[in-house]
Order: structure tokens, then sequence, then C-alpha cells
């Protein structure tokens, strides 16, 4: 099939900041994903921004909410091998699903599932991934 990659444009503060650094290059997709975010895990800066990708890069997810158990689950994937790039309990939620996936290939629906009954909290998501480039999974 055809290759698919999932383009990430990020800025903490204003919407007019990260439109200021989107680039007519990255808008050449079909589905989209954005998030204006409220902090609760992490500084607002830019490596906190979402949205939050897979170690590949194949999956982008954004998040409004809170992950309960997000110190136990970053401790899990950490010794996983798993390197977090933000301060985020968002990003942890790409790195469950993708983990799920690494143990067995699932469609990006049920791989979703199987991810978040390991998350306790309250929450919405949006994730895409570049394998399904035009299924949004929330």
């Amino acid at each position: 099939g055809r290759s698919h990659t999932i383009g990430v444009v990020k800025a903490a503060g204003k919407v007019s900041v990260l439109a200021s650094r989107s680039s007519s290059s990255l808008n050449t997709g079909t589905v989209g994903i954005a998030h204006t975010r409220w902090a609760t895990h992490g500084a607002p800066t830019d490596a906190n921004a979402h949205p939050h990708t897979s170690s590949d890069g194949g999956l982008a997810i954004v998040h409004n909410g809170i992950v309960e158990n997000f110190v136990a689950l970053r401790e899990e994937l950490q010794r996983k091998g798993y390197r977090m790039a933000s301060e985020t309990d968002t990003e942890l939620i790409a790195h469950l699903i993708s983990d799920v996936r690494k143990q067995k290939w699932m469609p990006l629906e049920e791989a979703v599932r199987q991810a978040l009954s390991q998350v306790q909290g309250a929450y919405g998501i949006c994730v895409i991934s570049s394998e399904e480039p035009d299924l949004l999974v929330g």
C-alpha cells in the first residue's frame, strides 16, 4: 500500500502562533486532529503541546482529561524501553496504544480499547494512525 506519514506542528501559547508555524506542505492530508491544551501534567511548552505521537511517529493523539494512574503507567512503559518526549499523560496513551499493537497487530479501534482498559481517570481522546489514514478513533 501507499506510505502515509503524520505531520505534526506544535506551539505553546496562542493559536495564532500555531497558525504561523503551519506550512502548506503539512496541509496536504485529508484528516487532522488538534487541541488547545490546559496543562494538567507538565508546563505549557512546545514539547508538552498536542498532538503527541508514538515513538515511531505512526500514531498521534489529542486528549482532554486526566490519567490518574499516570505515574505507574509511565514507569511501566519506561521499563519496557519507551522514552517520554514530554511531561504529559497524553503522550503516555500514545505509547500504550503502540505497545498493545507491538504485542499483536490489531485494528486501531481495538488497540485503543485495549490500551484504555489500563487507564484510570476521566478523559476524551482522538487518535489517528499512519496505517489507517482515513480513520479517527475517539
